[in-house]
């Protein structure tokens, strides 16, 4: 503080004026120390000549040279898909089934057992995964799928909130405030995944998710957590409503997102199958070659429904595309007889339904499926959409006058 007086007295009269930093004289040591230390004029002058600065700083740089650094190869839970230590995104619409596949990917993170067809196999052992999610309840639909999908549920856990270690009070976790705290868990144990399941819910308010450099401060220390902590991060991102350009720029938000990550991925309906099929489709990846889609399905199994994979696919973005554009503008009265066809079997088997996962089964939207319910004599009071539809009070084969959409 006192040479920085010193320079703005000397600043209005100097011609020139240059700052000396020995690399001998310890942090915020001066002359006195050089002199203690038994420097003398002419090395002070070999210093001035060897590194002079011409303003006064308080402030250096970090310089890495890439001489002295020693490649090191990209570590993966899933090789081409889940890089260790990075940020990847994984987006789709709404009710396409984000949510069954990460937790499809939790459940074999947490058994050590990544295990997909027609891709390489993962190694890294079992592994602590942490979920921050709040759109499925916990005991109702989180825990009953993991199970069904045999995770091994001592390695998987939720964060449901920060606490104030003063007050007490419970917060609503934010991205930016909370993540040392984050940091700090995600290395007291064997943690390999974190699942941010809408990424959207825990960033502040006051940030604009639309502007570039807003969200790349949010994004940014996030993705070095995740290469400090050595976790894979994936974070869940929906899709606009409409779908200009290529799918890198169909999530919500800005282009931050898709920049930051290492890996996005998309889950969509598989036009091809008619929608009877879901796709991991690999929008962009900076670190390799794009591995190739894979086709999954929620299956429907009476009581509920679970989570199938069924190899990969040979599709093209573009291909994709265009069949999404074509099969979107073809939904005619036979597709949905067809759509109405399947609802009234589901029910007619005397078991309740969940109203989500058959949404979800269909490929049909919440609205949608309203539909298609009272048009099968369901009354508004029989539908709870956030729990389960009963059955069927007629059977199939009464049916035919009450289809049609």
């Amino acid at each position: 503080m006192l040479m920085r007086r010193i320079y703005e007295r000397l600043r209005p009269v100097a011609i020139e004026l240059r700052a000396i930093y020995p690399s001998s004289v310890p942090p915020k040591g001066d002359a006195f120390d050089w002199v203690q230390m038994g420097g003398t004029q002419q090395e002070l002058a070999r210093e001035l000549q060897l590194n002079p600065k011409h303003v006064l700083v308080d402030k250096s740089l970090s310089i890495v040279h890439l001489d002295e650094v020693e490649p090191k190869e990209i570590e993966w839970l899933w090789p081409g898909y889940l890089p260790q230590g990075m940020l990847v995104m994984l987006e789709g619409q709404k009710g396409v089934g984000k949510s069954w596949m990460t937790l499809q990917l939790a459940a074999m993170i947490s058994n050590g057992d990544v295990n997909v067809p027609g891709t390489p196999t993962g190694s890294k052992g079992k592994g602590k995964v942490m979920l921050l999610c709040h759109e499925d309840p916990i005991d109702e639909i989180i825990v009953p799928r993991l199970k069904q999908m045999n995770a091994d549920m001592s390695n998987v856990s939720i964060l449901q909130s920060t606490i104030d270690l003063e007050s007490g009070e419970e917060q609503w976790f934010d991205l930016s405030a909370d993540i040392t705290a984050l940091e700090d868990e995600l290395n007291s144990d064997d943690y390999k995944m974190l699942i941010i399941d809408p990424i959207n819910n825990y960033i502040n308010t006051s940030v604009d998710t639309y502007k570039d450099s807003q969200m790349r401060a949010v994004l940014s220390p996030l993705a070095a957590m995740a290469q400090r902590t050595g976790v894979c991060i994936i974070g869940i991102r929906h899709f606009k409503k409409s779908k200009e350009g290529s799918m890198l720029d169909w999530g919500v938000g800005s282009i931050a997102y898709g920049a930051v990550a290492r890996t996005v991925h998309a889950i969509i309906r598989d036009p091809v199958s008619k929608y009877k099929e879901r796709l991991l489709f690999p929008v962009e990846t900076n670190i390799g070659v794009k591995p190739p889609p894979i086709a999954f399905e929620i299956v429907d199994d009476g009581l509920g429904a679970s989570f199938e994979w069924l190899g990969t696919r040979d599709y093209t973005e573009e291909f994709l595309v265009a069949s999404m554009k074509e099969t979107s503008a073809t939904k005619t009265k036979e597709w949905h007889d067809e759509k109405l066809e399947k609802l009234q079997t589901m029910l007619s088997d005397g078991m309740p339904h969940g109203f989500k996962a058959t949404a979800q089964i269909l490929g049909v939207s919440a609205i949608t499926l309203l539909d298609y319910l009272y048009r099968s004599s369901y009354s508004p009071e029989e539908i709870d959409i956030h729990g389960e539809i009963p059955p069927l009070q007629w059977g199939i084969g009464d049916k035919s006058d009450k289809n049609g959409v």
